[in-house]
């Protein structure tokens, strides 16, 4: 019989059957940790599929021959001091897996993690210090991925950010914001460095717009308005003169941002400096009409083609002589003004230049607006660039019809001539 305020026999078996379904979950804990951060570290360390099946392979197999061998060695010499070395090297394998910095160190942490010796400590082992330890390891192993992770995040993130502010430096890039509340203006470092205002210099909206030009300052005000009353946004350009007097030629974007309610609460945006931009196309512009200007004065016909051969300008003088619309439409359909005799010859002279760079020389003849063909020598030598690669091609065409036409009716008369002689 019991004795009266014993342990029942009942509390021993719930106790039992709670320490057993305990190992248990440990025991399912344990091996579905290794593979359930097989992507995290797969991801870290750039493993392959077969780099994860030998890890998977490793963590069996050392506990397969454990299993026996633990299980016969202390059946017949029991060592109690086993125990706590099966819960260190549990816990080296998950601090191992934890803090690998190579592929052979997670191998070492998979065969170190030991579900039969976990499982077993459970059984032998009070108060619940294995199920403790082994919680606090799993745990640990849990932590630190994610800590790396997040330090590896965070990092990137920081490259991005100085990516970003080099981008913004070197695309002279910024952004601003309105806050319709307050009125205020809102400018990043880069943006206030552009339109020269101090970092924590704050400004409202209308001071700010009244630094653009006074047809500038009554269309982005109109842009700006558009905006805030319909949520309408704006891309264009306008001239902002700084306080040093200086002008520049902003790209101004907006947009509106509202709140839950739908409501637009702000307008924010980008301005980019585009005053080298501009500046070096108008003088761009002024280079080509200068070009123009002078081939135009030239009393022969000059042209340009690109790289690949294709005509792209030719003057005025071939315009007026064939008789087309402009120069664009001349410079497409000059082959329809060869001669049909001579543009065999005329083509495959300048396919063969324009494939070896060699200079071109070839004598054809176009038509005229009236109809008369007429003899040109055609010439055209091809520009390089550093790397010596073909850049342009520039040529010009000479109208020699009546030299040829002497040279032809010379060469005439001296047949003739030779033909008296030998006659006589």
């Amino acid at each position: 019989m019991t004795a009266i305020g014993g342990p029942r026999k009942d509390d021993a078996a719930y106790m039992v059957l709670l320490a057993v379904s305990l190992c248990h979950l440990l025991n399912d804990v344990m091996q579905s940790v290794l593979a359930a951060i097989y992507p995290l570290l797969q991801e870290e360390f750039a493993l392959s599929f077969w780099q994860i099946g030998l890890m998977t392979l490793a963590f069996q197999v050392t506990a397969s021959l454990f299993q026996p061998l633990v299980g016969m060695l202390t059946d017949r010499h029991p060592f109690p001091q086993s125990l706590p070395l099966g819960m260190g090297s549990t816990l080296v394998g998950l601090i191992l897996l934890a803090s690998a910095q190579s592929y052979p160190m997670l191998l070492v942490g998979a065969m170190l993690i030991d579900k039969e010796i976990t499982l077993q400590l459970f059984f032998q082992m009070q108060k619940g210090l294995a199920f403790i330890l082994t919680t606090i390891a799993v745990l640990y192993v849990l932590l630190r991925i994610f800590y790396n992770r997040l330090v590896k995040a965070e990092a990137q993130i920081a490259d991005q950010a100085l990516l970003a502010r080099v981008g913004a430096r070197v695309a002279r890039v910024g952004g601003w914001s309105i806050d319709l509340q307050t009125g205020l203006v809102s400018w990043s470092n880069e943006a206030g460095r552009i339109l020269g205002f101090p970092p924590d210099e704050i400004t409202t909206w209308t001071d700010a717009s009244s630094y653009f030009a006074e047809e500038s300052a009554q269309s982005i005000a109109r842009a700006t308005e558009a905006c805030i009353s319909a949520g309408v946004p704006f891309d264009d350009e306008f001239d902002f003169r700084r306080e040093d007097g200086s002008l520049l030629h902003l790209r101004v974007a907006g947009q509106p941002r509202m709140n839950e309610a739908g409501e637009i609460v702000r307008v924010e945006g980008a301005l980019q400096d585009v005053t080298e931009l501009r500046q070096t196309e108008m003088s761009l512009a002024e280079s080509r009409r200068q070009f123009r200007e002078l081939t135009n004065a030239m009393p022969h016909i000059v042209w340009t083609a690109k790289p690949s051969g294709e005509i792209d300008f030719v003057t005025r003088k071939f315009v007026d002589f064939t008789g087309f619309e402009n120069e664009v439409v001349a410079a497409r359909k000059w082959l329809s003004t060869i001669h049909p005799d001579d543009l065999e010859t005329a083509t495959k002279a300048w396919l063969a230049s324009s494939s070896t760079g060699n200079p071109y020389r070839a004598e054809f003849r176009f038509r005229r607006h009236d109809g008369e063909y007429r003899w040109h020598l055609v010439t055209a030598r091809a520009a390089y660039d550093e790397k010596g690669n073909i850049t342009r091609w520039f040529g010009s065409a000479s109208d020699i019809h009546d030299s040829k036409n002497a040279e032809e009716n010379l060469a005439s008369l001296a047949q003739r001539l030779t033909n008296t002689l030998e006659s006589m």
